[in-house]
């Protein structure tokens, strides 16, 4: 007998479907008491309300299983499309059959079937299942010694779809991409060197660029450039030269004063190949390959390219970092780079001014080989400006560096020398739930709940960056906050999928339901909004920004 959960989708995600197979009666036990995930990994109650609407002829989902059905199996997953910024997703759940169970995954429905860890005594599950850049479907399986088999389908997301940096902005939907903001230095990759808003009203700006994008993956952008992944490992850049973060040569005839290097066009990096993972710092990019090595190039000026060998300067060829190997996750700050690798290793290399490295001291050297912190664990990385923030599998997150407006999220203000806890202001009660994504840039930090229906905000409040909405007596918040509280959302918008906040000050959320919420500061159209906007003001209230872009 075959029980299917119905695959409900929204716009273009879709929830995770949970398909049992047995001689006899089956069926999908009830969650475990307290536990914020369904069985058959279904996280949004509302969505696990309609896939329950959609079988109602079905043996519901939520019966007993029998002595002669097959294995329950329940696994700790985020909503369905979330994004996991690693190359592997720690698998954690529990199993329940009357016999023996043996575990294995699917790359890809009809795949080969992979063997996972078997089990422990009490059921526990523990595993890591790889992940693609873009779109993951990966079933899991449970197979008793009869033969019996459950399995539940994990939907990832292993890439940034929404990205954002100085004032511009980006979002890849439906095989598109769309930019918009600040264009001086070809920022929105359109061949053009004008933005998306004008304050004189005789000009009419050009709408926002959106191009056919069937091949990219990922996004990214932080200063004044961005970088694009495609499915084949090939990787594009585009905007500001300045550094020789595009990789490649281009003409000096940009900006105010016509005489700065950039691309007003997207190009491939030569040379690069086999990339599974990018991201921009300030003047360089990292490009993680699917080796577990590091492709680095662009600007050097503290160490931030991992080659001791490089003595500060800049380079444009990208090159393989030196003994740094089997990295799953990357990130970079204005001029430093993180690094994790699959035994949790956290490495930091580049600029410690604000004690970036995370060993307690602070100095002005350049710092070029890569170095790990002791005692920490890392599962995914993000970085600000000069702020560093690791997930851990417990789901904490820890932070360090720079922190004068509370951007560290410890609580406290000041100097963050050594990797410490983010946590939780008053507005979550004091407890700050289990966290599935981490981001951060200028002087913020976002955190997501694992769950998908929180978020929290940290740092500088004065640009609306925080989107804590109104104060009581109902002005726009605009205050620091050195803990993380809850961005004031609105009310039915789904799941959170994806979390970014770019150091010109906007913030973005995307849903499950395919839906953009952006807050912050607006700044020549850097949220989305045209003119329908205010230009150089402050957002304190989340809004949607796309599908009504």
């Amino acid at each position: 007998m075959t029980v299917r959960l119905a695959s409900i989708s929204f716009g273009f995600f879709a929830t995770a479907a949970v398909a049992c197979s047995s001689t006899g009666s089956s069926g999908e036990g009830p969650p475990d008491a307290g536990s914020p995930v369904a069985d058959g990994a279904v996280a949004d109650g509302a969505v696990a309300d309609a896939a329950a609407d959609a079988v109602a002829d079905a043996p519901s989902p939520t019966a007993p299983t029998d002595a002669g059905g097959a294995p329950r199996l329940r696994l700790d997953l985020p909503p369905a499309g979330s994004t996991f910024d690693g190359r592997f997703f720690p698998l954690t759940g529990k199993v329940s059959a009357d016999a023996s169970v043996t575990l294995g995954y699917r790359a890809a429905p009809g795949g080969p079937l992979v063997p996972l860890p078997a089990p422990a005594g009490d059921g526990s599950v523990a595993g890591a299942l790889p992940l693609a850049p873009g779109a993951n479907r990966i079933e899991v399986v449970a197979t008793d010694d009869a033969g019996r088999a459950t399995t539940v389908t994990v939907e990832l997301y292993f890439g940034h779809r929404v990205s954002v940096g100085n004032s511009q902005a980006a979002l890849l939907v439906n095989g598109t991409l769309a930019t918009w903001g600040r264009n001086e230095l070809g920022q929105l990759g359109d061949g053009t060197l004008t933005g998306t808003w004008s304050a004189d009203d005789a000009v009419n700006p050009p709408a926002r660029l959106t191009r056919p994008a069937p091949a990219l993956v990922s996004v990214v952008t932080r200063q004044t450039f961005m970088v694009a992944l495609a499915k084949d490992g090939t990787v594009e850049t585009w905007g500001s030269n300045s550094a020789g973060q595009l990789g490649y040569a281009t003409p000096s005839d940009c900006g105010s004063a016509g005489n700065s290097p950039c691309g007003r066009l997207p190009a491939s990096v030569p040379g690069v190949a086999s990339v599974v993972a990018i991201a921009a710092g300030t003047e360089h990019v990292l490009a993680l390959r699917s080796d577990g090595t590091v492709l680095a190039w662009g600007g050097n000026s503290h160490g931030q390219l991992g080659d001791p060998s490089l003595a500060g300067g800049a380079r444009m060829t990208p090159t393989v970092i030196p003994n740094l190997t089997d990295v799953v996750s990357i990130a970079a700050g204005s001029a430093h780079s993180v690094a994790i690798t699959r035994d949790g290793g956290v490495f930091v290399f580049g600029n410690n001014q604000y004690g970036q490295l995370g060993t307690g001291a602070v100095d002005t050297a350049a710092h070029p080989s890569p170095t790990r912190i002791s005692n920490l664990d890392g599962l995914t990385a993000a970085s600000a400006n000069y702020t560093v923030y690791i997930a851990r599998k417990n789901g904490a997150v820890a932070a360090w560096g720079q922190n004068q407006n509370g951007q560290a999220g410890i609580g406290v203000a000041g100097a963050a020398l050594a990797p410490t806890p983010i946590v939780a202001g008053a507005s979550w009660g004091g407890a700050l739930p289990a966290i599935g994504q981490v981001a951060g840039d200028g002087f913020v930090g976002l955190v997501l709940a694992r769950s998908g229906n929180e978020i929290g905000a940290f740092g500088l409040g004065s640009l609306g960056q925080l989107g804590l909405g109104t104060t009581a007596a109902g002005d726009r918040d605009l205050a620091n906050r050195d803990t993380a509280h809850r961005v004031a959302l609105p009310a039915g918008i789904g799941s959170i999928i994806e979390i970014e906040v770019g150091a010109g000050g906007p913030g973005f959320a995307l849903t499950d339901r395919g839906e953009l919420y952006g807050w912050g500061w607006s700044f020549q159209g850097s949220l989305g909004g045209g003119k329908a906007l205010l230009n150089a003001w402050a957002y304190t209230t989340p809004f949607r920004v796309y599908p009504s872009l």
